[in-house]
This record gives C-alpha cells, structure tokens and sequence, in this order.
C-alpha cells in the first residue's frame, strides 16, 4: 500500500505510514469499499469506521453500552482431533463471521480471547438501539456459524454467546508497550458470565434487556440464576429467535390535542371573565411538558397575554436564575437576563414606579432588593432586620401576589413556571400567594411538573384560595400525534416515520432524538435508554463540540457563554452547532439544555476524575462570583473546601431570614466537612439557626456538640455561650449560671474579650427576673465596658438595652428611658433592627411613667406594627402589657382586656409561666375596675398559683396585690399582704413596689375609710413614695398624692379644697391616668 504523502510503500493493512506517519487509505470492514483518511462513516453503507472508534475516546468516558461474548461449542474437542493448520483456519473462519458481523451491526470488536470473541456495542459510536443490535448481530453470529459447521461437516461445533449491558468506562487500557481501548464495568463481567452459563447454540441476555428487546425477538421467560461473581442471582431471558414483523406490542395513545383545547379554553375563560386561573401541566420526563406550553404561550401571546416565565433549576441556577428573582423582575418589566450591575438604575426605577402607583408599598422595597438580588435601601436596613425570618419569608411572597396583582391590573398576563418539582418552599409560597391574589384579576399561572414529587399538594391548593386550579396530566402520545412531531424533528416517508413513532413509546424527548438519527437507525428496534439516544446524538457530533457539551454540562442546566469559554479553556467555543443539533437552545443571554435528562446523561459520561477536576475548575470560576455555585460545584468535586462555603452562603441566608434555606445549606457543609474547625463552626451555626427559629431542643444539642467538637478553649467558650442562651429560654437559671461559670473562666484565660462580654451581658439577662438587681448592673456596666473593648457594635447595644432593664429594676425610670432611647437609636443606626424592637416596648412603658402618654402611645403603636411585621411574639407580648397599662388607666376596661388576651395567647404559646403569671395580674386589676371582683379574685389565685420561686422577685408582690385588693376574706387579704411585704423587704423588681402599692390605695379607698381604713391609705402611700424615692417618676408620685388627697376627703386630715382637687383630676388627665382623675370629688 502506497502512502499518498510520502509515495513509501507500506504493508498491507497498515493504518499509518512507516516511514512518515500519514493515514494510509482504508476500505470498510462492512462492506469493502474505498474510505479516506479521517472519514467517520462510511460513504457506501453508512457503517462505523475502525479508525473512528480507535479515536473516538481517547481520554476515556462513562458511556451505556451493551456488550456481546459469543464462543465456540465444542471447539476444544474438535482441535484435539485435527492439525493445528486446520483448526487455526476454522477459528479464523469464526471470527471472520462474528467479527463482520458485530461490524455490519454498528459494534466493535474490543477483543479475542482464545475462540471468543467480544463485541461492543455503544462504545466508541452510540446508537439509540444497541441492545438490539447486538442481540441481533449474536443471532446471527449463531446462524453463521451453523452454517460454517454444515459446509466445512464439523459435528458438534456450534456457538453460544451473552448479552449484558450498562455504564462501563471506555477508554485507552493497558502498559506502556501496549495500550488498547476497551471498556471496563459490571456488564462486561455479566456477558462474559452469562456466555459461560449458555449451552450450544444459546444466548442468554440480562433481565433488564427484556422490555427493549420485546417485540423483535421471542424470548423466554426471565428468570432468576446463579452467575459466578455475582452476590444475588441475576435475572436472565433466553433468546429463541428474531420475532415476526407483526409481533411488535401496541403502544398506549394518549392524545396531546384535547389538552391544548383545555389550556386555550382555560385562558379564554380567563380573559372573558377577568378571573385568574392555575393551570398545571404534570407529566413525567420527557414527555412534553415544555412544548405544550409553548404552545400555550403562543396561543396566549396572540390573545393579548403579556408572558413572565422563569424555570426552577435543579443545580447551576446560582442566584441570578433563582426563579423567584427571575419572576420579580419580570413583574417589574425588567428583563431576566439584565446584567447584575448594569440593570441597578433600571431596577431601582421599576421598583420606584410600582411604590408610586401604590403597587406595593414603600417597605416592599426590601422584599424587591432581595428577591432581584439588589442592595436594600439604606433607610430600610434597619426595619429589615428587625423582621423575624418566618415573617420575612411570608412578606417576600406576599410580594410576590402584590406583583401579580399589578401586572394584572394593567392587562392579561400569563405566568409560567417550569419544573414546580425543583421550586424550594420560598417559590412555592410565592406562586401560592400570586395565584391567591389574582382571583379576580385577568392572570393565568401555568406551572409544569412531575407526578414524583409532586409540590403541587393539599397545602398549595389551600393557598391559591379562591383561584380555582386545573390539572392537565400528560401521558404518552398518541401515534397521530407521535407522528406530526416525528415529521417536524425531519422524518422521512410514512415508513421511517411510523418506525419513529412505534420506537419512542410516545415520549417526545425520544422521538425528536430518534428523528435526528432516523439514517442509522434499523427497522424494528426500540430505544434502550434516554442515554443511549443522548449519546447516539453525541457520537456524531464533532470530538470539539462534543467536548464542549461536556463541559457545559458541569456548569449546570442553564449556563452563560463567558463561563462555558473559560472553563473549557477556549475563547472560540461555539454553542450554535449544538443548538442546531437540539441539544441546546438559547435562554436569554444564555444557553440552556435542551432537555434536563440531555445534560444529566451528558454529565454521567464524564469519567469522575474528570469530573471533579472540572468541577474544581468551575468553582474557581465562580469564587469571586457566586458563593453558592462556588460551593456546590467543590461539593460535586468532592471537596471538603465547600464546608467553609457553605457556612458562609448558610449565614447569608440567616441574615435575609431564609433560616430554612439556612439549615439545608449548613447540613451539606456538615456532611462534606473533614476539618474539625469547619465541624464546630457548622455546628455551631446549626445551633443558632434552631436557637433563632424557637427549636431549643435541637439548639441545644447542637451546642452540645459544637462543645463536643471543639478544638480550642475559644470554641468551648462559644459553645457553652450557646447552651446557656438555651437554657435561659426554658428557665434553667441555675445550671444556666454554673455553665456561664465555667465559660467565663475558659474566656478569662483565654482572653477573650468579647465572649466575656457576651457572658457579662448573659449573666445579667439571667439574674434580672431574679431580683438581684445590684448584680445584674454591674454585669451590664461590665459588658458594656468590653464590648466596646472589643470593638463589637452588636454586643454593646445589647448592653445598652440590659443596662436600661437594670436601672428599671432599681427604679430609675427616667435613667432607663434615656438609655433605652439611646440604645434604640444606635442600634437603628448599626442595622441591629432585632435589638431595637426588643427594647421599644419598654420605652414605650417609660414614656408612659414618665408622664407622657401621647410620646407613649406612638411608640407603642409603633413598636406593635413592627413586631406584628417581624413576628416578633415576645417583644410584642410586652408591647401587649405597655398598651394594656395605657387602656386600664385610661378607663377603657374593654380594650385593656383585648391586649391582655392577646399576651396571653403569646405567653401560653411560648409556654412562658413567669409571663402567664403577669397576664392573670393584670386581667385582674381589669376585672376588678370593671367591677367583678369575684372574677377578679379567681383570676389572680390563679396568677398566685403559677408564680414560682424564679419569679418570686419579678412578679409575686403583684400577683398578691391583686388578691388582697379583690379578696373579702380578711385572713386572705392579711395574708396577701403579709407575703408580699415578705418579699418586697428584699430586692424586688421596680413595678412589684408600684402595682402592690398601688393595689392597696385603691382597694382600702374601694372599702369604707370611716373604718381607719383612711390612715392606711396614706401609709401605702408613704410607701410607695419611699420605694420610688431613688428617682421618683410622675406616674407613681401622682399615685401617692392621689391616695392622700382621697384620703384626706374622707375625713383624714385637711380636705383640699377645690382648686386643689380641681389642679389634681387635671394632672391626672394631662399623664393619661383618667381612671384616678375621674374619681377626685369635685369639691
């Protein structure tokens, strides 16, 4: 043979030039005509060249295959009876059949093996129908060889082969001296095996072949068998003979037709009526959800409906293709695909337009900032942060309806989302709550789905409320509708179409792929899998776009330009020949894959060295980008560097209130991390997470073991920081103080500030209910001091504020309304929204003692709205007792009694017994001015029933109060009395001085002070003015005078004559407390 380069001659059947290494001319093994250097296929019969499959996987991939073992019967006993020459010619004989045969069939030859021979199909060249091809080419194998037996008279010699396929790795194997590509895996161990267990003349075949060979072959039952090597039997089908044309099974027709009418019918409805609709779409893989509604889009469009579509993506969607940011933006009328820095401006004006057409309100533009993944306004940082996570998240959706609702009050719209089974919970709410508000409104939401996993459940359709809800289900199509599309996707004549339709059992993914191949393709066969059409596809692409599609199936479902370049190191990539060959289509400024199951078996084929490192690559790609891909792309790798990622993206999320997304974040990190500081930080983030969402239990275990997992006396120190803050939740004052003990100690000789400081602030949050109020400023004064040490902005408002409640257990009003302020205001300004919700009850409280009722119901009101928008239960609970103060002095028994069954609902849920115990006082006090004291006393028996020795000094002398005052049992009311004098000899907390006191004024003033009751009113009063003298406030010194001058017009003392109580009933109005003003006599 002559090289056509150099002119050298070369030995017959050489592929490559000795003398300068040009690709010599080549025939095909199928048929034996001429082929050039470099053809694929040849240009006579079409089949797969050798020099393809030596070069087509060079670098080796996973790839589906079905492979052939076919060996000689009775070969062994004919060689011991003729000469070497002739039994070699036999075996060349053999394998002059078997081999031409698995090349005439689409196979290649991977090897010999004594008088075996093994034959490949799907590697290095797919077909949609390789399982059927070889079980076909070892039928024939059988028939061959039969008739090389009858010609040449070799009785007893026959063949028997097996069939067995799956993922193998493909690629070049062997040493240094000879490498040769072949393909390694389970299935080939299976025919090899199951070619041992076959007699003459047999073929044995794996049970999962059955479904893909019935209807072009008889085959035998499966049943179970013993293989060599296996653990569990193995299911095996023998194979008779190729089946009659007409023994195919019919397939199942569903029909595609009356479910566009349905659609097109709903959407009519839609625009008539001007109701909104649901329409939901489920079906399974492949089916065709995605071009049903195209199709629904297209009729909508040309019917006047403006569309907002996004998709929910599995992995590779990031932050920019999150489906909530994407229909936000398109309720906005902001392109999904805009540029993250570039589109600010434009963002910011639809977000301005729609707060100024009253579309949603000025606040919203928060939920905005975050869905579209904006920076929040300034002036908006601090109200965000003071939202609980739940209440977040449900503001976020709500969003989400006000969106819908404005777009369809300026005209249709149709709303679609894909793939509804990836949407995380947030996106669901969202859709829910769009749906919901649309009701009355022309918008149409069409959602896709599958049957597993279904989202769309009794939950969500609770949450649509009034909009109703269809369903389309999707089943396999029809053949007439089978083959309208086969003929689209470019078919042939009405045999090779029908052929199309029979081999795709009606699912479209299948079919479209089968109609790119309908050349190759033989009559009869079905496709095995959806990889071996994805591959079949793929094996006639060119080895560059090939690679490409690899590639970019790491970056994920949806991907753009920029990255799939740079990942694959080459600038000249171009997507557009795999967009023409449907493998890709254009979504936006991207790309997208044509199909989920496309890119999942496009991924499967990348061997897992190559793999990760690709994947290591992406995240380098994203590190300075995107945090989440970064992390998700080093978890594929395997890499335990996406903990500390993880942790970061997990904290992140905390910090929008995504504390569900938050969890699912951290408990990858955990299940990826090695490193013992990633553990603890993970645990301890895990902590903190159910701390914040009210899962003590499950906070404290994770502190626990964050303890556990420590590996220095700081991480201890913060670990047992967060136990205590669990225990301090449930009351555990003792084991909380002898833990902070024990932390302080480890802070102390670690010298670590600012966990001193946090411990300071903890110790005084502990021992304020007890009473020990001494201490708990000094602890407060103390954290003060280091967290400002320690340069910790949050840490020393929260001192602030516990330095408030100190000086409010003393007593000094005034002092703590200032600081209170104080600590309000810097919190506002560092962005603590949290902190300065907690603390704005109490200023509210302080406003109203320090005689200013009006600065106190503003703050008050306002403090409610912002914890009923946060869900914030304890501060508004407090929030509850401050207004419920304002309505009982003002006399509005009524309104008192709703804000004390309001708090009363908190604390019963919160299972807060110290605060149930305050709530029964305070009703009380309500039932008794609305003049049931009967009712009074039962309710304030109970108060005393529930105080425990941990409020003893927080709400006890309280509780007492209210039953002496409603009790006519004099040995009770001594009793009461005597009890709470008991405890107010100690260090009891501010107000237990106030309302005890105050309790007693009333209640002797209430009964006949002709009795000497009159001098005991004025005793209490003198008491209440020494308990308050360290800062006397208006509220309590009005109270005293009040007690005195009611007094005195009993008879006790000098009467105040008319100006004088004229003077004291004004005072009283002017500071908010009617109730007492009413009662001063006229004269």
């Amino acid at each position: 043979m002559q090289c056509a380069a150099c002119g050298a001659d070369n030995k017959e059947g050489g592929r490559f030039c000795a003398a300068c290494g040009a690709a010599l001319a080549a025939s095909c093994p199928a048929c034996g005509a001429p082929v050039e250097p470099g053809d694929r296929f040849c240009g006579a019969c079409g089949g797969v060249l050798p020099d393809v499959a030596a070069a087509a996987a060079p670098a080796g991939e996973m790839r589906p295959v079905t492979v052939l073992f076919s060996d000689l019967s009775g070969f062994t006993e004919l060689s011991n009876r003729i000469d070497p020459e002739a039994t070699g010619a036999i075996l060349d004989a053999f394998f002059e059949i078997a081999d031409g045969t698995i090349a005439r069939h689409g196979g290649t030859v991977d090897k010999h093996i004594g008088d075996c021979t093994m034959g490949v199909f799907g590697a290095p060249v797919a077909h949609a129908d390789d399982a059927r091809r070889a079980v076909a080419a070892a039928v024939e194998i059988r028939q061959g060889v039969a008739r090389l037996a009858e010609e040449r008279r070799l009785a007893g010699v026959g063949v028997h082969s097996g069939v067995a396929n799956g993922m193998v790795m493909a690629a070049a194997s062997g040493s240094g001296v000879r490498r040769d590509y072949t393909v390694i895996g389970p299935s080939v161990n299976l025919a090899a095996r199951l070619c041992d267990a076959a007699g003459a003349g047999e073929i044995l075949v794996s049970g999962d072949l059955v479904r893909l060979l019935a209807g072009d072959f008889d085959l035998d039952p499966a049943a179970a068998m013993a293989v060599a090597g296996f653990d569990a039997p193995v299911a095996v089908a023998r194979v008779r003979a190729v089946a009659a044309a007409d023994g195919r099974p019919a397939l199942p027709l569903v029909g595609r037709r009356r479910e566009l009418r349905q659609a097109v019918g709903l959407l009519a409805d839609c625009l008539v009526s001007r109701a909104g609709q649901v329409v939901y779409v489920r079906g399974d893989a492949g089916i065709g959800k995605t071009r049903l509604v195209e199709a629904i889009e297209e009729r909508a469009r040309a019917d006047g409906f403006r569309i907002v579509k996004a998709g929910a993506l599995d992995f590779g969607a990031g932050r920019r293709q999150d489906a909530a940011r994407v229909l936000v933006k398109g309720l906005l009328g902001i392109s999904p695909d805009a540029p993250q820095g570039t589109a600010a401006e434009d963002i910011e004006a639809a977000i301005s337009s729609a707060v100024a057409a009253g579309a949603i309100a000025n606040e919203d533009r928060v939920f905005c900032a975050e869905l579209t993944g904006e920076t929040v306004p300034d002036d908006l940082v601090a109200f965000r942060d003071q939202l609980a996570p739940e209440t977040r998240r449900r503001r976020r959706a709500d969003l989400m309806g006000k969106l819908a609702a404005a777009a369809g009050r300026t005209g249709p719209h149709l709303i679609v989302l894909e793939d509804v089974h990836w949407a995380d919970d947030e996106v669901l709410a969202g859709i829910g709550a769009a749906a919901a508000a649309v009701s009355a409104l022309p918008v149409a939401l069409l959602l896709t789905g599958r049957p597993d996993d279904d989202p769309v459940d009794h939950g969500f359709r609770l949450a649509i409320g009034e909009t109703p809800l269809s369903t389309i289900d999707l089943g396999p199509l029809s053949a007439a509708d089978a083959a309208d599309l086969a003929r689209a996707a470019g078919a042939g004549g009405p045999g090779s179409t029908e052929d199309l339709v029979r081999r795709a059992e009606g699912n479209p993914l299948f079919l479209v792929q089968l109609a790119h191949h309908i050349g190759d393709l033989a009559r009869g066969a079905l496709p095995t899998t959806i990889q071996s059409l994805v591959f079949a596809r793929l094996d006639r692409l060119s080895s560059g776009d090939k690679a490409t599609l690899q590639v970019a199936a790491i970056l994920g479902n949806r991907f753009a330009l920029d990255d799939l370049r740079t990942l694959a190191e080459d600038p000249r990539v171009d997507p557009a020949p795999l967009v023409s060959a449907y493998l890709l289509r254009l979504a936006g400024e991207g790309h997208q894959f044509a199909h989920a199951l496309i890119r999942e078996a496009v991924y499967e084929s990348l061997p897992p060295s190559r793999r990760t490192a690709l994947h290591q690559k992406a995240a380098a790609l994203f590190a300075d980008r995107d945090r989440l891909l970064q992390a998700e792309h080093l978890e594929r790798a395997e890499d335990p560097a996406a903990a500390a990622l993880f942790l970061d993206v997990a904290g992140d999320e905390m910090r929008l209130g995504n504390f569900a997304r938050a969890l699912s974040l951290n408990a990858r990190g955990l299940a990826i991390a090695e490193d013992a500081a990633d553990r603890f930080a993970l645990t301890e983030q895990r902590g903190e997470i159910a701390l914040t969402t009210g899962d003590v239990t499950a906070a404290r275990a994770a502190f626990e073991d964050a303890e556990r997992l420590a590996g220095d006396e700081a991480a201890r120190c913060r670990a047992e920081i967060g136990i205590v803050q669990c225990l301090r939740v449930t009351d555990a004052l003792a084991e909380a103080e002898a833990m902070l003990e024990r932390a302080e100690a480890r802070a102390l000789a670690a010298g670590l500030t600012l966990e001193r400081a946090r411990i300071h602030h903890l110790r005084g949050n502990l021992l304020f209910p007890q009473g020990r109020i001494a201490e708990c400023l000094a602890e407060h004064e103390t954290a003060l001091a280091l967290a400002r040490e320690a340069g910790s902005a949050d840490v020393e408002v929260a001192a602030l504020g516990g330095l408030g409640d100190a000086n409010y257990a003393i007593g000094r009003m005034r002092t703590a309304r200032d600081i209170f302020a104080d600590c309000i205001a810097r919190a506002r300004a560092s962005g603590l929204g949290r902190v300065a919700l907690a603390y704005a009850p109490m200023l509210a409280l302080m406003e109203m003692v320090s005689g200013d009722p009006e600065a106190s119901r503003k703050v008050a009101d306002e403090a409610l709205r912002a914890c009923q928008r946060a869900g914030a239960v304890r501060p508004e609970m407090i929030c509850r007792h401050s207004r419920f103060i304002a309505a009982i002095e003002a006399g509005d028994v009524a309104t008192a009694r709703a804000e004390i069954d309001r708090a009363e609902e908190i604390a019963a849920s919160l299972g807060a017994t110290r605060f149930q115990s305050e709530n029964r006082a305070f009703l009380s006090w309500a039932l008794r001015y609305a003049g049931d004291r009967a009712e009074a006393l039962r309710v304030a028996r109970e108060g005393r029933a529930l105080s425990d020795e941990a409020s003893r000094y927080y709400m006890l002398p309280v509780v007492l109060g209210q039953v002496a005052a409603s009790s006519d049992d004099a040995a009770e009311v001594e009793a009461a009395i005597a009890e709470a004098r008991d405890v107010l000899s100690g260090q009891a907390l501010s107000h237990c001085y106030s309302f005890f006191y105050r309790a007693m004024i009333e209640a002797d003033i209430d009964a006949d002070l002709g009795t000497g009751r009159a001098a005991r009113v004025v005793e209490w009063a003198d008491a209440l003015d020494a308990a308050t003298a360290i800062e006397p406030c208006a509220w309590t010194s009005y109270v005293s005078r009040w007690g005195r001058a009611m007094a005195a017009c009993a008879g006790y003392g000098e009467r105040p004559d008319g100006a004088a109580l004229a003077t004291l009933a004004a005072e009283g109005r002017r500071i908010g407390l009617h109730w007492l003003a009413a009662r001063v006599p006229a004269a």
